[in-house]
């Protein structure tokens, strides 16, 4: 991480959102170089929220942002388990009544 960019994520680890114009003032470069950092080395750290104003990730929200791109699959209790193979024993059940009732019909 070079100078900027540690100077960038020093800034916004205070708490209060920041436009990039405000931080390039402060650390007296142009806001093309902040935003330059903000959009490529520091994408995975930081968020931009619709006023333009930006913030360090929470664990939150790089949690949500990641369910987004993929599926996160949730953890199953013991009893959602035991439902899932319920519901596969009725339709199995099902299936099979079904078939009987077909076999039957057809041998009379």
């Amino acid at each position: 991480m070079n100078k900027i960019e540690s100077a960038i994520i020093n800034m916004l680890k205070q708490g209060v959102p920041l436009r990039s114009r405000d931080i390039a003032r402060a650390l007296n470069v142009t806001r093309k170089e902040v935003n330059y950092y903000l959009y490529t080395s520091l994408r995975t750290s930081v968020i931009q929220d619709q006023q333009y104003r930006w913030t360090i990730k929470s664990a939150l929200q790089v949690e949500k942002q990641l369910s987004l791109f993929f599926e996160i699959p949730q953890e199953q209790s013991a009893l959602d388990e035991i439902l899932k193979q319920h519901q596969q024993h009725l339709r199995e059940t099902s299936l099979e009544q079904t078939l009987r009732s077909l076999i039957d019909s057809s041998a009379e």
